[in-house]
């Protein structure tokens, strides 16, 4: 049985402790910082969209529940998009300056 908090990261902390409320922040604190770089440097929609939904996110944890619910499993897919995203990113731009 969840304890249900009200706030996914009181949520968090109740069930898991500071240790396990921690971690949980500092994923989705790389996650912002990560999605803000990528968009920084590849400027397009999408990648402002990622930046955008991680922002909301930290604001929500605190307040709610993050879309998606508790459970947080389009929080952990935008995460995936993240990195791929970066990682894309990078490998276009690579193929872009190789073709030059």
């Amino acid at each position: 049985e969840t304890i249900d908090a009200h706030s996914t990261f009181l949520t968090y902390l109740a069930e898991t402790g500071l240790m396990g409320a921690g971690a949980y922040l500092y994923v989705i604190l790389i996650g912002i910082i990560m999605s803000y770089r990528t968009f920084k440097r590849y400027k397009n929609a999408f990648n402002l969209s990622l930046f955008i939904y991680m922002a909301v996110t930290i604001i929500a944890i605190f307040y709610s529940e993050p879309p998606g619910g508790h459970s947080g499993h389009l929080q952990w897919i935008i995460m995936g998009l993240i990195t791929a995203a970066s990682n894309w990113n990078k490998t276009c731009q690579d193929n872009r300056s190789d073709t030059k």
